[in-house]
C-alpha cells in the first residue's frame, strides 16, 4: 500500500540446459523513498487485542503519532476520536482518510474532517498511516494519511465468523470503588460479525474465476457502558415548598418595602414559601426529579448527594460492506465497493425518567461508494482513475423529544416559538439540572474524482494526476430545542434587594417561585458548498543504486464556503453608519453579509497561491541502514460551516 518496492535481480547467460530458479523475499525496508509510516501487518491486525475495534485507531502503532484517548475504548462510531491524532507534531485531526484509493472524509460541522464509515478489522486487507515527505500525490492535509484498502474475493471461498464479549460478571472492579465496598456497575459489550469472499460462480451460466470475485462483511455490536452516579436532588420537604433545611434564611421577592431608605425584603416564616408564592409550573417540573435513596453526605445539608444510580447506557452499531473486482483483460481491471451503516448513542443519563440531564439520541448513519478502474496502456505506463462518494450525518435529538410542554403549564404562544417539542433544560446552582440535550441535523456529502497516470522512463518513475472534490454540508443546530431557563439565589436573598446578603437565599427556592433567566432559540439552517482542486506531478528519480530522490509539485485550490441563500456573513465594516443612532450618538461599524451590496457571496477571499513543493532523499547506507531527509509543504482545509448572524433570533426571558 503505497509503497515503492525495488528488487535487484542479477541474472547471467547459461546454455539452454541450465535452469535458473529467483527466489527472493520481499523487501521489509523501503529503500525508495523518504515518506515515512507504517504498513500493520495482517498477523498484528488479526492478533492484536484492540478494544474497541476501530480499525482507524490502529494508527497508534505507528510511531511518532500521538492520540487522545488512552483510558477508554475506541469504537468504529466515535467518529472524531478515530481521526484525533497528532503525527510529528502537526495539528491534531489533520489526516485525510483513503479507502480502495478514494477519499473517504465529510464535513458534518464537528469541526474536523471525520471518517464517518470506520470499516471493520477483518473487512481490511492493508492498512497504513504514511506521514513525513509525502508524494505530492497527496494534498489537503496536515502531512499525514491513512489508507485501507478492503478485502477482494480469491478463487476460493474463504470466510471467517467471530464474536468478541465483554461483561461485567467477567471483570474485576475499580480500585476507588471497591475500596468504598461499591459493586462495579453494571455493563456488557458484544462485537460481532463475518466476512467472506470467492469468485462469482452462476452453475452453467458464468465461471468467474480468475476473473470475477466477491466480498462482503458485516459487523454488529451491542454494547451497554456501566455508570455509578451521585446527584443532588430537592428534598421531600422541598418539593412542597418547606426549605426548613436551609441554614440560611430565604426571602420573600414581593415582599420589598422601604426600610431606612433601602428596599427591603422580608424573609419567609421557618423559611417555608406559601402556596401562593409557588410558580404553577415550577411545582409540576418539581415531580421530574428522583427522590431521594441514600444518605445525604451531611446532616447539615441533606440535599446534597442524595441520590444514587447506577445502570448502562448503549453505544451501538451495525455496518456493511461489499466489494466486486472484475478483470477484462490483462489491461484493465475495476472494481466497485459500496458501504452502508450506522452507529447509535444513547448517551448516558443521571437517572431513569424522561426529564435526565444530557441524555439524547445521537445518530451516525454512513453511505458511501468507490468505483477504480486500472488501465494498462503500455508496458510502462498506467492508468487509474477512482470515482467516490461519501455521506455522513451527525443526528441528535433530545431524550425527551416529542414532550407535550402544555402538561408543565406552558402557554400555546411560547409552544409556538420552540422548533422542536422537548423537556426545557433547567439548570440550578448547586443540584442536578434537568434535560439539557440539543437538537442537530448535520449532513455532509464529499464527492470525488481523483486520477493519475505513471510512467517509468530509465532511471525515473513519473506520476500526474488530479483530486477533485465536491464537499456540501446541511447544517441546523438547536442546543435547546425548548428553551433554557438557569435559577440562583439572587430573587431570593436579602435584606436589601440591591447589595443583599451574599449568604442568603436558595436556589432551589428562587426555582420554586418561578424567578430567574432563560432564553428560548430560534435558529436558521444553512446549505453550504465549496470545491476543492489539487493537481500534481512526481518524479522518483534512482539517481544511482543507493540514492533515490523524491520531487514533485502540487497545486492546491480550495474555493472559500457559500451558503445557498447567502444567510451568511463575511466580515465587519469600521467605517459604514450603523443604523443604531440617537441624540448626540453616531455610531459607526456592521456586519458585512454576503451577496449584499456588490459582495461576494463567499464567506472570505480565496486563496490561489497553494503550491506544494515537495523533495526528498533515500540513501542506502548499508544494506540494513537508510537515511532520509525531505521538505514539504501542506495546506490543511477549512472545516467547518457559516454564521447566519442575523438570521437566528434568541428570546430572553424576562
Amino acid at each position: 500500500l503505497t509503497q515503492t518496492l525495488r528488487q535487484d535481480i542479477a541474472l547471467q547467460l547459461g546454455d539452454t540446459a541450465d535452469t535458473i530458479n529467483v527466489v527472493a523475499n520481499i523487501a521489509v525496508l523501503d529503500t525508495d523513498s523518504t515518506a515515512l509510516g507504517t504498513a500493520i501487518r495482517s498477523e498484528v491486525r488479526d492478533n492484536l487485542p484492540l478494544k474497541g475495534r476501530s480499525s482507524l485507531f490502529m494508527f497508534t502503532l505507528t510511531p511518532g503519532v500521538v492520540n487522545n484517548r488512552y483510558g477508554e475504548d475506541t469504537r468504529p462510531n466515535d467518529t472524531i476520536t478515530n481521526i484525533f491524532f497528532s503525527a510529528n507534531g502537526a495539528p491534531v485531526a489533520a489526516t485525510d482518510v483513503f479507502v480502495d484509493g478514494a477519499s473517504n472524509t465529510v464535513n458534518v460541522n464537528r469541526g474536523v474532517n471525520i471518517s464517518q464509515w470506520v470499516p471493520s478489522v477483518d473487512s481490511i486487507a492493508e492498512f497504513k498511516l504514511e506521514m513525513g515527505t509525502l508524494s505530492a500525490e497527496y494534498g489537503r492535509s496536515g502531512g499525514s494519511i491513512t489508507n485501507m484498502v478492503i478485502k477482494s474475493g480469491t478463487n476460493s471461498l474463504h470466510g471467517t465468523a467471530y464474536h468478541f464479549f465483554r461483561n461485567s460478571a467477567l471483570d474485576a472492579n475499580l480500585f476507588f470503588a471497591r475500596g468504598q465496598n461499591r459493586p462495579l456497575a453494571a455493563f456488557s459489550a458484544n462485537t460481532y460479525g463475518f466476512a467472506l469472499g470467492g469468485p462469482v460462480l452462476i452453475p452453467k451460466v458464468y465461471d468467474g474465476r480468475n476473473k470475477t470475485f466477491w466480498f462482503t462483511s458485516f459487523e454488529g455490536a451491542r454494547e451497554g457502558n456501566g455508570q455509578d452516579n451521585t446527584l443532588t436532588v430537592p428534598t421531600a420537604k422541598m418539593r412542597t415548598g418547606d426549605f426548613s433545611e436551609v441554614a440560611q434564611a430565604i426571602y420573600d421577592p414581593f415582599s420589598v418595602a422601604t426600610v431606612n431608605g433601602a428596599p427591603t425584603r422580608t424573609p419567609f416564616a421557618g423559611n417555608i414559601i406559601p402556596p401562593t408564592r409557588q410558580d404553577p409550573v415550577a411545582q409540576k417540573i418539581m415531580g421530574f426529579w428522583p427522590s431521594p435513596n441514600r444518605a445525604p453526605a451531611s446532616a447539615a445539608q441533606p440535599w446534597v448527594s442524595d441520590y444514587g444510580f447506577s445502570g448502562k447506557w448503549p453505544r451501538n452499531y451495525d455496518m456493511w460492506v461489499a466489494k466486486f473486482d472484475h478483470r477484462f483483460n490483462d489491461k484493465w481491471n475495476t472494481f466497485f465497493r459500496i458501504n452502508k451503516g450506522k452507529g447509535l448513542l444513547v448517551f448516558p443519563n443521571d437517572f431513569n425518567g424522561v426529564a435526565t440531564q444530557g441524555r439524547n439520541v445521537v445518530t451516525r448513519p454512513n453511505l458511501g461508494f468507490s468505483w477504480g478502474n486500472t488501465f494498462l496502456l503500455n508496458p510502462r505506463t498506467t492508468l487509474d482513475v477512482r470515482l467516490g462518494y461519501a455521506r455522513g450525518m451527525e443526528d441528535n435529538v433530545p431524550w425527551s423529544d416529542g414532550f407535550d410542554l402544555t402538561t408543565l403549564g406552558f402557554n400555546s404562544q411560547f409552544i409556538g416559538l420552540t422548533q422542536r417539542q422537548a423537556f426545557p433544560t433547567i439548570g440550578i446552582t448547586g443540584f442536578t439540572g434537568l434535560a439539557n440535550s440539543p437538537l442537530i441535523k448535520d449532513v455532509g456529502h464529499t464527492y470525488v474524482m481523483q486520477t493519475n497516470v505513471s510512467h517509468q522512463r530509465g532511471k525515473h518513475v513519473f506520476k500526474t494526476g488530479a483530486d477533485l472534490r465536491l464537499l456540501y454540508g446541511n447544517f441546523f443546530r438547536n442546543t435547546n430545542p425548548s428553551g433554557t431557563f438557569s435559577y440562583s439565589n439572587a430573587w431570593s436573598n436579602g435584606p436589601n434587594a440591591l447589595t443583599p446578603a451574599g449568604n442568603t437565599g436558595f436556589p432551589m427556592a428562587s426555582f420554586l417561585m418561578g424567578l430567574g433567566g432563560g432564553s428560548l432559540d430560534n435558529n436558521t439552517g444553512v446549505s453550504i458548498i465549496n470545491k476543492y482542486y489539487g493537481f500534481f506531478l512526481q518524479d522518483d528519480y534512482r539517481v544511482t543504486s543507493k540514492l533515490t530522490l523524491n520531487i514533485g509539485l502540487r497545486y492546491e485550490y480550495e474555493t472559500p464556503r457559500t451558503e445557498r441563500y447567502n444567510r451568511a456573513t463575511r466580515g465587519f465594516d469600521f467605517t459604514t453608519a450603523s443604523p443604531i443612532k440617537g441624540a448626540g450618538i453616531n455610531p459607526v461599524g456592521g456586519l458585512l453579509y454576503a451577496g449584499v451590496g456588490g459582495l461576494d457571496r463567499a464567506i472570505y477571499n480565496p486563496d490561489r497561491n497553494n503550491f506544494a513543493p515537495r523533495f526528498g532523499f533515500a540513501y542506502t547506507l548499508m544494506p540494513k541502514t537508510v537515511l532520509r531527509g525531505g521538505y514539504a509543504i501542506h495546506y490543511m482545509p477549512v472545516v467547518g460551516s457559516v454564521d447566519p448572524v442575523g438570521y437566528s433570533t434568541t428570546t430572553s426571558m424576562v
